[in-house]
């Protein structure tokens, strides 16, 4: 299995980030009750801590907030709950079909965290496949948004490979 890690990230102010930097991975299909070795995962490095009002959604740029994950494995779609997890209604919506950074895939777009958009609310997450495998990269988005669309093309054109 070809695991993709992120090389370059944006890096906090020296103020910040109130909370320390932590890289996690998780292995979601475990957590998700799948079979045993079922080859996926999620990477997420985090700082700092985002704005609770939306007025100060502006303030949670890199310098001072960060949430990017990357997923890697069969099921990605479904663990990002792109097909109707709450209900009819998806937690994220499909913005189009991108080449970004020579990889041809979906950007989808988060519902906000506080109307049901779960881990990924407000996020960009940028998915697609190489082989029989399917990747996510996900960033939490600020204003402007092609500001964070910059950043993600960035994270993805610098990704480092890793064979599991």
């Amino acid at each position: 299995m070809t695991v993709l890690c992120p090389t370059r990230l944006p890096r906090p102010e020296a103020a910040s980030p109130p909370t320390p930097i932590g890289v996690y991975t998780f292995h979601v299909c475990h957590a998700e009750g799948r079979k045993p070795g079922c080859p996926l995962y999620d990477l997420a490095v985090l700082y700092g801590v985002p704005s609770r009002s939306p007025k100060n959604a502006t303030k949670d740029t890199p310098s001072r907030f960060l949430h990017f994950e990357m997923l890697g494995g069969r099921y990605i779609p479904e663990t990002l709950g792109l097909h109707g997890l709450s209900g009819t209604r998806p937690l994220q919506r499909l913005v189009g079909t991108r080449t970004i950074a020579g990889h041809r895939g979906h950007l989808y777009f988060g519902l906000p965290y506080n109307q049901g958009g779960g881990e990924y609310g407000s996020h960009y997450t940028f998915i697609w496949r190489e082989g029989r495998w399917s990747y996510a990269a996900s960033l939490h988005s600020w204003k402007q948004h092609t500001d964070t669309l910059h950043v993600l093309a960035d994270i993805i054109s610098d990704l480092g490979v890793v064979r599991a």
